[in-house]
């Protein structure tokens, strides 16, 4: 709308509408162009260990890019048409700027974190605590040197940090000037924690544990025992990483209903202690190399047996998880596996059965997370988009390409004059496809004086529409009933990568008076 030369109000992403909608005025409203600030936020991302290379080690810094670069929630939401991926954006790159003492570009990531939405302030307060528990662990000579080594303690790094800052948000909440009412973004990152949307209210606890099992325990296990080491060798930067990363992971149960800004957060913090275990494990001397490589392609050998058990194990056509072939193959590869690292390190050495059998699990668990940063390669596939969606509705191509056949057949809707009412707040998903539409109203009524020319509603008559109206029937597999979904169906789900979705039905409400033009 701001495109068209619309006011518009209070965003949910301000930093989102503010580099899009110049985007937009200038390209058109594409949905690459939709998607193209995102992702190139969270391509961005890679480039951060460059500044940290000097502080972790090359090897290190590699594998933080390449962890930040491929991540699957990274990814996926990087690839979605909002602003998510802005905050972890905003304030990993902060950090950085921060630690280099860059302070302009300082002022600019904070200004792209603090529009990005709630989660910046819910960040704000993870960090608080996670620091204020390390500085409680800590004697006071080392708080007095982690204070002494902030560079706001200079009036020229302050005073450059904060004008940078005021201008980017200036520029960046206005739409570089095309919607001065943006500015009231700049309070939305407070005004979204006490959001009242019905629908956001109702978000079932089980969704979070999905995404945290499904998506995150694989950088989980990777960060756990880096975590252990920063403790029991009293590396601070570790230690304050590892509880700022357990406080996060806290948070996005508790504010589950602010989005998934959380887990962009959550994921890059889990990165920096991941990297230092995979470069421990690289770094890792074998007594009997060739030993070592031997057991590794066995591991990779029983630990592909593996995946395929599991996935019969959980297999749809099955009621329940039973003791059968399946299970028996799945318990006996993972004996196996655990005697194999055994009997290696009985026979040689504890580092040859670490650097062969633990190598090839953890590729193994690499290789199952890139394979969800593939799914989201394809925006047509369903799972990361019944995931990681905002919205509880999901459309599909085939409904978007029904809806739009539809539209285009009535002749005579201009967009200049055109209105579009959505009478079910979860179809508020299809506002994308009338973006041409000057008005578009998210209504549980319809206006009493002008009858607008297209409803969208969730039910199957118009008995209060003051002029009548054809209606099309759309069918959308493409909503998950996570308050009601049964355990196993989760588990087979998480490794199947395929949701039990519903099928959603809408009306697409034409006022006939203007199918006299229609074409055929």
């Amino acid at each position: 709308m701001v495109a068209n030369g619309i006011s518009t109000g209070t965003a949910a992403s301000p930093v989102y509408e503010g580099l899009s909608a110049p985007t937009f005025f200038v390209l058109g409203a594409a949905p690459f162009f939709a998607r193209f600030w995102p992702a190139l936020a969270g391509a961005s991302l890679a480039l951060v260990p460059l500044f940290w290379r000097r502080r972790v080690g090359a090897l290190q810094a590699v594998l933080l890019a390449a962890g930040l670069a491929f991540d699957p929630v990274l990814f996926t939401l990087s690839r979605q048409a909002g602003g998510a991926i802005f905050t972890a954006v905003g304030l990993i790159w902060a950090l950085s700027f921060f630690m280099e003492r860059k302070s302009i570009g300082l002022g600019i990531a904070l200004a792209v974190a603090w529009l990005s939405g709630s989660w910046f302030c819910i960040a704000l307060l993870t960090c608080g605590i996670g620091v204020g528990i390390y500085m409680l662990t800590q004697n006071k000579a080392a708080a007095n040197g982690l204070a002494n080594a902030c560079p706001f303690r200079t009036k020229t790094f302050r005073e450059a940090a904060a004008l940078s800052f005021i201008v980017s948000l200036i520029l960046l909440a206005s739409a570089l000037i095309l919607n001065p009412a943006g500015l009231s973004g700049i309070a939305s990152g407070l005004a979204g924690l006490w959001s009242s949307s019905q629908e956001v209210a109702t978000i079932a606890y089980i969704l979070p544990i999905y995404r945290v099992s499904a998506y995150s325990l694989p950088i989980i296990l990777f960060a756990f025992p880096a975590a252990l080491t920063a403790w029991k060798e009293k590396d601070g930067r570790g230690q304050i990483v590892s509880l700022v990363a357990g406080v996060m992971l806290l948070s996005i149960f508790l504010f589950r209903t602010q989005g998934t800004a959380g887990y962009a957060l959550l994921h890059c913090l889990l990165w920096f202690l991941a990297a230092r275990t995979l470069e421990n494990q690289i770094l890792l001397e074998a007594g009997q190399k060739d030993i070592a490589l031997g057991a590794f392609l066995l591991g990779m050998a029983i630990c592909a047996y593996l995946a395929v058990s599991a996935k019969n194990l959980v297999n749809p056509a099955q009621s329940a998880l039973t003791v059968g072939p399946s299970a028996i193959a799945f318990v006996l590869g993972l004996l196996l596996l655990v005697l194999i690292f055994f009997l290696v390190m009985m026979g040689w050495s504890l580092q040859t059965a670490r650097k062969g059998i633990l190598s090839a699990v953890l590729l193994s668990v690499l290789a199952f997370s890139l394979s969800l940063t593939f799914l989201a390669l394809k925006p047509s596939n369903p799972y990361p988009a019944l995931v990681w969606s905002d919205s509880s509705l999901w459309v599909n191509a085939d409904a978007q390409s029904t809806l739009l056949r539809e539209i285009e057949k009535t002749g005579k809707l201009e967009p200049q004059v055109s209105s579009v009412v959505m009478t079910a707040p979860q179809l508020e998903v299809l506002r994308w496809n009338f973006r041409d539409f000057r008005h578009v109203l998210v209504s549980t009524g319809l206006p009493e004086n002008s009858p607008p020319e297209i409803i969208l509603s969730a039910t199957a008559n118009q008995k209060n529409a003051a002029e009548s109206y054809r209606g099309v029937r759309i069918v959308n597999p493409g909503i998950v009933q996570w308050d009601t979904i049964a355990p196993l169906n989760l588990v087979r789900a998480a490794v199947s990568k395929r949701l039990p979705a519903e099928n959603f039905e809408y009306y697409l409400w034409i006022r006939q008076d203007l199918m006299t033009g229609a074409l055929p």
